[in-house]
Parts: structure tokens; C-alpha cells; sequence
């Protein structure tokens, strides 16, 4: 069970003074003495058990201001000094971080001592769905995505750019709370990295250096690629898988080539190929205009809207409503010819040019019509002339 803070909304009522949140048994004291969750530390009163994750439980409790969250880290032998003093720097490290998408870090607290020392840190609660939760009903589209990523890579640059560095270490979807009004927060730093540290757990989004020790400001780049992956195409088949095949599920996704080069930088095994810091990765992020709109399995109704409206512009074409006019008839029609000239000579005008052959000539000074003449010299050879 994640560790990590929480919930669409805070339903749980406060238990009947005296019993147990975690088992609802009488706890006999201010830890039970059934299942050893606190019922009350220091001055705040636990609600509700939120996780827990090997030695560590998160706890929602009651102050006198409202809500807060409570992480707590047990031992099975006597924490040695160094580790206690490394808790305390970490924490003070906390509580200075004032970024508007990171809970506040409002105290920090050494109970018990030897064997049973346990120490806390205290946070705000932001109320809002995590991730994990977000994600099970539906994959993100790209542009989700993208802001996803936008939101989460500007707290990594924030904390990148402490003196010293912090670390996150355990990046993931559980431990990324999204509020109501879409604002995304990073959560659970109790298993964060203050210059430097190993983390007690492994899983598919650490990185191969962090479970040998090593860290640097690439180790939280490569769990929010995985994180992405996730959120991309959140089946629950390949989360079984190793983690190889965030890899192999990248080559398949249907994004554009220049988030597809951004994924597989991020999630690449050698951190010498991934992005040297999370002000370089937020630069290298394209403009989400430049993503695509819809995923390929949502682009039927694009097509079927084109082909809608293309029907329409045909039948708007034949209907005489295109935006260009068709030609009228009269634009087809050819040119009037010109009227008549009106003849002033009184005699018949001549039906052939006045370039006589000088066979016509010579019937026309015998007073002979030329159209006679030439009709009969057309329709077989001239025929002599009437004798008187």
C-alpha cells in the first residue's frame, strides 16, 4: 500500500476517542497495542491511516488548524546518531521549500526512544485525487500529457535549483495529488533526497543508478517518464512487466515524433542520454499547439464530420449556393451579329464580289443575270447561249 496523501475527498470522521483508526479496536493507549498504529502523536489526533509502506505509515490527522498529514518512520534497532541527525538536516531542508504545488512542511517531531524511537514530519494535506486514481478510468491524451509533464518538470526545476540540491527519489502517480482546479502537486518527501541518499525500495519507476546509491538530477527525470508512459496508455497487463517494456510500449505509441523523442530520452536506462536537468527537459518540450488534437482512435469523427461536410458544400454547389456563381445563360450566349447595312443603290446588289470571271463579264454586256449564269455553271457545263 503507497504511502502517499490524498483522496478525492475527506469522508472518514474521526474514530471514537479511544479507538483505533487502523483496526477499530480499542487501543489502550496512544498506539494500539493490536495492530501498533498511533492514535495520537504529540498533539494531533489520527483520523485515518492513509498508507503504509514498509517501515513508514501515513497518517491524516487532526490539528487545531484543520487537517495534516503525518509521516511516520519506525525502526527494528536503535537508530544509530548519524541517522537521526541526517532526519533532522532533511527536514529543516523540507520545511524551507516554498513552492505553491508543494505541501508545507509545518513541524517535525522525535518520539520515544532506543528501539521504539520514531519520527515524524508534518505536513499540510491537499485535498484532491492522486494520479493512480485519476488514471483508471482512462489513458491521457497527448496534450494531457504534456501539461502533465509541464506542471511536474516546473517543481523538479524549482527543486534542482535549491543549494543544496533536493532530490524527490520516489516520483510516481500515486504521489502526485491533482486539485480540483487542475492544479498538480508532488507529495510524500519522506523518502526524499537531500544531497544525496538510497532509497529502501525499488520498483518501476527507479531508475537503475538509485537502487546501486547514485543519484543526480536525472534520477526524478526517469520516474516521471515512466510516469508519462503510464498515463499514455495506463493498461495493467505491462505494469507487470520489466522494465523494458516501458520501452518497447513507447515504440507503439501513436504520439507525435517530437514527444516520442522526448519519452525515450527521459526513460532511457543510460542517464548520460537522458536530459541533464529538468530546466533542459521543460525546454525541450514542444508548444501544445504542435501536438495532435485527438488520438488515432478518436479520429473516426473527424472523418465522418469532413465527409459531412463535404456532402453539404456538394449539395450547396448544385443548389446554385457555392461561393463562386455559376455563369448565367447570357454569359454563354454568343454575341449578337450586327444589324444590316441598309443598300442605296436602287438595283439589286450583286451577289458575288465585283471580281467577275471574264466569262461572267462577257454575259453581263449581253445583258444576261449572273445568277443564272452561275447556277448553270455549277450544275453541268454552260449551255449555249438562245439564239434570236
Amino acid at each position: 500500500m503507497s504511502a502517499g496523501q490524498g483522496s478525492s475527498s475527506v469522508t472518514t470522521p474521526a474514530p471514537p476517542k479511544g479507538t483505533c483508526p487502523g483496526c477499530g479496536e480499542l487501543a489502550g493507549g496512544e498506539r494500539c497495542i493490536h495492530c501498533g498504529v498511533a492514535a495520537r502523536v504529540g498533539p494531533y489526533h489520527v483520523r485515518q491511516v492513509l498508507g503504509q509502506r514498509g517501515a513508514a505509515r501515513t497518517y491524516l490527522a487532526d490539528d487545531a488548524d484543520g487537517l495534516v498529514v503525518l509521516k511516520e518512520l519506525s525502526f527494528t534497532t536503535e537508530p544509530a546518531a548519524t541517522t537521526l541527525q541526517a532526519f533532522h538536516q532533511e527536514a529543516r531542508q523540507l520545511q524551507g521549500l516554498t513552492h505553491p504545488r508543494i505541501p508545507r512542511y509545518l513541524d517535525l517531531l522525535q518520539l520515544g526512544v532506543g528501539v521504539d524511537t520514531r519520527l515524524y514530519l508534518v505536513q499540510e494535506f491537499i485535498e484532491g485525487t492522486p494520479l493512480a486514481e485519476e488514471l483508471a478510468g482512462r489513458p491521457c491524451t497527448e496534450l494531457e500529457a504534456r501539461e502533465l509533464a509541464r506542471q511536474a518538470l516546473d517543481i523538479l526545476c524549482y527543486l534542482q535549483g535549491r543549494s543544496p540540491h533536493v532530490f524527490h527519489g520516489d516520483l510516481k502517480p500515486a504521489n502526485l495529488i491533482r486539485r480540483p482546479d487542475g492544479a498538480l502537486f508532488l507529495v510524500d518527501f519522506g523518502a526524499g533526497w537531500v544531497r544525496g541518499g538510497t532509497s529502501s525500495e525499488a520498483s518501476r519507476y527507479t531508475p537503475p543508478e538509485q537502487t546501486a546509491g547514485e543519484l543526480d538530477a536525472t534520477t526524478d527525470l526517469f520516474s516521471l517518464g515512466v510516469t508519462l508512459v503510464d498515463a499514455l496508455s495506463w493498461e495493467s497487463w505491462w505494469k507487470r512487466l520489466e522494465a523494458e517494456a516501458s520501452t518497447r510500449l513507447i515504440a507503439r505509441m501513436d504520439v507525435s515524433p517530437g514527444f516520442h523523442e522526448f519519452l525515450s530520452r527521459l526513460t532511457s536506462k543510460d542517464r548520460a542520454l537522458r536530459f541533464a536537468s529538468a530546466a533542459q527537459a521543460l525546454r525541450a518540450l514542444e508548444p501544445p499547439g504542435q501536438a495532435p488534437l485527438h488520438r488515432a482512435r478518436r479520429t473516426w469523427p473527424v472523418l465522418l464530420g469532413t465527409g459531412a461536410a463535404l456532402l453539404l458544400f456538394g449539395a450547396g454547389f448544385l443548389m446554385g449556393r457555392a461561393t463562386f456563381p455559376l455563369p448565367t445563360y447570357e454569359a454563354w450566349r454568343c454575341p449578337p451579329a450586327p444589324p444590316p447595312q441598309p443598300c442605296t443603290d436602287s438595283r439589286e446588289p450583286p451577289l458575288r464580289p465585283p471580281q467577275d470571271t471574264p466569262r461572267e463579264a462577257s454575259h453581263r454586256t449581253l445583258g444576261t443575270s449572273p445568277r443564272v449564269l452561275d447556277i448553270s455553271n455549277r450544275v453541268g457545263p454552260a449551255s449555249e447561249a438562245p439564239r434570236e
